[in-house]
Formats: structure tokens, C-alpha cells, sequence
């Protein structure tokens, strides 16, 4: 796979892509970060099911796949 075009400004732990550097969130980190707590406490109240490490690569390289292939 070819390599994204880095522009010239990086931040911490985060690199700029030409690819990238235009694209909405969905939503802003602070929402993001709220959604995941509420996940968390659902998880530990036994309400939603906990993923393996394996079952969350799994879907992230189908997630991947979808979206390389136009499918979302």
C-alpha cells in the first residue's frame, strides 16, 4: 500500500496527511469521549457485550474494507 503524503505539520502523536487534513469529525473529541464512557459503563454493567482484542481488529479491518471499496 503507497504511503499518504505528509505535509509538513505534525503535532503530538498525530501526522497531517494531504489525504486527511480536510475531513469532518462526525461529531467533536468531547462527544466522542462521552459516547465511549457511556459504552464502558454499559459494559461493566453486563448491558453491552465486551469485545476481545481480535473481535475489535476484525471489525476494524472490515470497517476498513467497506469504506476502501465505497461501500460507506
Amino acid at each position: 500500500m503507497k504511503r499518504p503524503a505528509v505535509v509538513a505539520r505534525r503535532r503530538k502523536n498525530m501526522v497531517v496527511t494531504k489525504e486527511t487534513e480536510n475531513i469532518e469529525r462526525y461529531c467533536t473529541v468531547e462527544e466522542s469521549l462521552i459516547q465511549s464512557f457511556k459504552e464502558v459503563k454499559l459494559m461493566e454493567a453486563g448491558l453491552l457485550p465486551k469485545k476481545s482484542w481480535a473481535q475489535f481488529e476484525k471489525e476494524m479491518r472490515e470497517l476498513a474494507e467497506r469504506v476502501k471499496n465505497g461501500e460507506e
